[in-house]
């Protein structure tokens, strides 16, 4: 039986979240009227499409997915004066979390479908929402990456297949609408709100028929406006690239990170992820492209209509998702010949509409037109060997033959990256600044086995550092124009998503409890301290009363988290997900020199 729970807690100080809520929830307490909060402006179309600077409106800060700050007060001058301002506790579990921020509020999700409203100046908590059931988790579930804030309503993909719309004053349960069988779909990201329509993606099962989805629903009332499916149905277009493969036989195909949208051109931007089990040997037949896996959809925002699609990796054996952030810039093509892979050799002269970063596990840098998915060049980062080659005027791949496995349960298969990625979910970063992107990575390759045995992706691995890598982990600054790398920053743990501002900083943490702020134009280290766990958050950066604030969650879970550590060596962080927080940092003396840096 499904139940929702949400109060006001005015006054009540932020540190008991993680003391036990339910104590709390009985009685429920009295509303009282809060400056800022009660009655707070709705967020209108306009301050989505541009946000204002002291604000964090969305999962990456803006529709175009740059996780960039335009605030400048800490900077490259003075951020070695940096100190913690406040901190909170949250809930247990995986912290993956992306604070919100407007008019002085700070919205947070935690673990396991639980969201709160704070006074972003201190932390003092204003209103917690709490979704109860009895569905039980699966997959990654328990993880909460981001809400969406659009009006006057907050929205969250919860785990029970549900999105739901919450008063963002209040906290109180809007609206609920079920996008599937809690069994066979849950969430791990949050939907994206453009145009008075709630953009979202799913994880789907490995065994279910039919595969995943993207979905819109209205936001104001919740109603479904459309659903378009990754795999595609017989008859469909597509439907030959699956070899024959019977359509109850093809799954999985999720579409589980966040999107992007452009509103001049009007389409929205997806990533989706490979079919289940991933070996062909375990599927077969299936030896097609396998259409839309590991490809990034362009959709019609009014009606789910795939406008263009580009498919980054066919015929996946190695669970090699391409589901991650696309980064929308407009910048010029010119690509360095000696510092990337391959090139169109039909480029444009100007500015041109791109679609960049690295979109999936390989590590490879893919650059596209955004209004038409026209290939235009390709970098490789990582030791890579499942793309063999890549046509320079369509961008077509043809993958190794080498890299997939013949036989079930055969000879190990040396695979680089491996299954955990090369890129993962940590999200990266586009300065303005420098016209470079920021993108945190790993050295991982695998002996791979085609294996029953793993219900899931049909791979039992073996992990390793790259071979002739001496570190785990790295951050590459690659610019969008030229491909060439600025600058790369090596280090033994594994890094987590980065924040760049307009201050010249990008900042980032780690698998061992560091959290950084670089400088963009150089990579040097100019801030450093260490958190309760391991920095699994998004960073955000936000302003109240003239003072700058960078925010990030800590403290871990386990997961993906587990091999990075195993890999690094380092045992110093708590992987359990217990000592879960959010840590607000500020420049020292900011508090009484409200005034905002130019």
């Amino acid at each position: 039986m499904l139940r929702s729970k949400s109060f006001l807690v005015p006054g009540l100080a932020a540190g008991l979240i993680g003391l036990g809520v339910a104590a709390l929830a009985q009685p429920k307490l009295p509303t009282r009227p809060l400056p800022g909060v009660v009655d707070a402006v709705e967020v209108t179309d306009e301050m989505l499409l541009n946000p204002p600077e002291e604000s964090w409106l969305m999962f990456r800060g803006n529709y175009a997915s740059w996780g960039y700050s335009p605030l400048a007060q800490i900077n490259t001058e003075n951020v070695d004066t940096l100190q913690l301002g406040w901190s909170i506790a949250m809930e247990d579990g995986p912290n993956q979390a992306t604070p919100l921020v407007h008019e002085g509020v700070l919205y947070l999700p935690h673990p396991d479908d639980v969201v709160t409203a704070h006074d972003a100046t201190n932390g003092d908590l204003l209103w917690e929402y709490r979704r109860e059931n009895d569905v039980p988790y699966w997959g990654s579930g328990h993880i909460n990456r981001n809400i969406a804030i659009a009006g006057d309503k907050i929205f969250m993909s919860a785990h029970d297949a549900a999105i739901v719309a919450l008063d963002k004053n209040t906290g109180e349960l809007v609206w609920e609408s079920s996008v599937g069988d809690p069994a066979a779909t849950t969430h791990s990201s949050g939907p994206i709100v453009a145009g008075g329509r709630v953009f979202s993606g799913r994880l789907c099962d490995y065994s279910t028929p039919v595969g995943c989805f993207v979905a819109a629903h209205d936001a104001q009332t919740g109603q479904e406006l459309w659903r378009t499916h990754v795999i595609p149905k017989p008859g469909e277009p597509g439907d030959e690239s699956w070899d024959g493969l019977p359509y109850e036989d093809r799954t999985h195909a999720s579409v589980w990170m966040v999107g992007s949208y452009d509103a001049e051109l009007d389409l929205l931007y997806w990533g989706t992820s490979g079919p289940a089990p991933s070996p062909e040997v375990l599927r077969q037949p299936g030896k097609g492209d396998l259409l839309y896996t590991n490809s990034t959809l362009a959709l019609d925002p009014a009606t789910g209509e795939i406008v263009w699609y580009f498919q980054h990796l066919p015929r996946d054996n190695w669970d090699t998702d391409h589901t991650y952030e696309r980064i929308l810039v407009d910048a010029e093509v010119r690509p360095d010949p000696d510092e990337t892979w391959v090139q169109n050799p039909g480029l444009p002269n100007g500015t041109q509409r791109l679609m960049t970063g690295i979109p999936g596990k390989t590590g490879t840098v893919w650059t596209l037109n955004r209004e038409t998915g026209e290939f235009y060049w390709a970098k490789q980062t990582l030791e890579q060997n499942v793309i063999e080659a890549i046509d320079p005027a369509t961008g077509r791949v043809t993958i190794s033959e080498d890299a997939i496995p013949k036989q079930e349960e055969g000879a190990p298969v040396r695979v680089c990256p491996s299954l955990a990625g090369g890129r993962d979910w940590m999200a990266g970063s586009y300065s303005p600044l420098t016209k470079s992107m920021y993108m945190p990575m790993n050295n991982i390759c695998m002996d791979m086995v085609a294996s029953r045995d793993d219900p899931r992706y049909g791979i039992k691995p073996r992990l390793m550092v790259t071979p002739g890598e001496e570190r785990l982990g790295r951050i590459d600054a690659i610019n969008v124009e030229t491909g060439r790398t600025d600058w790369r920053f090596d280090q033994q743990a594994g890094p987590m998503s980065v924040l760049a501002t307009g201050g010249g900083l990008l900042f980032g943490g780690d698998t061992s409890r560091r959290f950084r702020a670089f400088d963009q134009e150089s990579g040097e280290v100019l801030y450093e301290t260490t958190l309760p766990g391991p920095v699994t958050g998004f960073p955000i950066s936000y302003a109240v009363d003239g003072v700058q604030y960078v925010a990030v969650a800590a403290g871990g879970g386990k997961g993906g988290l587990v091999v990075w550590q195993f890999l690094s060596g380092d045992r110093s962080a708590r992987l359990g997900g217990n000592a879960n927080g959010l840590f607000v940092f500020r420049v020292a003396g900011s508090e009484t020199t409200p005034d905002q840096a130019d």
